[in-house]
């Protein structure tokens, strides 16, 4: 159950490795960004990093908790701007 939150092999389920551009043709149609200056992009990184590590956390739980957490989750966006009708 919920077997699209596991990676299958261990590892963090986003992988470290950069991702490829696409088809050149779809590469080609992106518009060029500018340079991030070295600040900016250090912070880049940094935030990279930090999703990553936090990533691997759902990796850790067990079917049951991954089902509340899903639960918990439908339920906050569903109820987004409203009270629970529940009272919880």
């Amino acid at each position: 159950m919920f077997g699209f939150f596991k990676s299958g092999s261990g590892k963090p389920a986003c992988p470290t490795a950069p991702r490829p551009n696409g088809p050149p043709a779809l590469a080609a149609k992106r518009p060029r960004l500018p340079e991030a200056t070295p600040d900016r992009a250090e912070l880049i990184r940094q935030a990279v990093a930090i999703h990553r590590c936090k990533q691997t956390v759902l990796d850790h739980l067990s079917d049951e908790q991954r089902a509340k957490l899903l639960v918990l989750a439908m339920r906050t966006l569903m109820n987004q701007g409203h009270e629970p009708e529940d009272g919880r």
